[in-house]
């Protein structure tokens, strides 16, 4: 990696010119990108601006890692009481919403992006550390702030998101929550992504967060109506 890694960009940075690349592949082909466009986007920035760790920037690897989950793999960074987050190789989560002809799964590019809003929402602290060249596929590595407190309960994970203006709505089993004002919808909202901190103050750490298109909005609506 040089010496300007993909850490000394803000979050916000990395969306911007990642989302703008993306819209030119929309003007150049029309409608959407695709997962494998927004894919080979997010390749040809690493490589550009070499983005990729390297063995002294992955040592974290070599230890136990403090929890696993179906997106990361989450270590401590005692020094700094941050945790770092590597998602699985070639794995970059899950979407709220997609369509039957669209893939369930997040592209590299969608997954920043939805880091990005999760700070924006939720006063979260999110740093790209770069990329970790897997033989199974990308890994792409994140920095967070470290919470301390306990799981908040379901009944908690309600309230605390409806008294702060968010409809709730189900997908299949998964309660999820629509922002009308922000346009955004939020899910995995289940007790392991929630902390309840010493104060009683809540801290959403881990949710799926996506922007909706305009097509996708009045899906929401009826679903938040049901």
């Amino acid at each position: 990696m040089d010496s300007r890694g993909a850490e000394s960009v803000p979050l916000e940075a990395h969306v911007e010119v990642l989302r703008g690349r993306c819209e030119a592949v929309c003007r150049l082909q029309g409608g959407y990108p695709s997962y494998g466009d927004e894919l080979a986007v997010f390749e040809s920035y690493v490589r550009e601006y070499r983005y990729f760790l390297g063995s002294g920037d992955t040592e974290f690897l070599q230890d136990p890692p403090l929890g696993e989950g179906n997106e990361h793999q989450v270590w401590w960074e005692p020094a700094r009481q941050n945790v770092v987050k590597a998602t699985w190789p070639g794995f970059f989560g899950k979407l709220v919403l997609y369509a039957s002809d669209e893939s369930p799964n997040a592209s590299p590019v969608g997954y920043l992006e939805r880091w990005l809003l999760h700070c924006q929402l939720f006063g979260d602290s999110v740093e790209f550390l770069g990329v970790i060249d897997d033989d199974d596929g990308f890994r792409l590595v994140i920095r967070q702030c470290g919470v301390e407190g306990c799981p908040a309960d379901e009944a908690q994970i309600r309230e605390f998101f409806t008294t702060g203006g968010w409809a709730p709505f189900q997908i299949g089993d998964d309660l999820a929550f629509y922002d009308e004002a922000n346009g955004v919808v939020i899910s995995d909202t289940h007790p392991g992504n929630i902390v309840r901190m010493a104060d009683g103050l809540f801290a959403p750490i881990d949710l799926r967060v996506q922007r909706l298109s305009s097509g996708q909005v009045d899906a929401v609506e009826r679903l938040v109506g049901d």
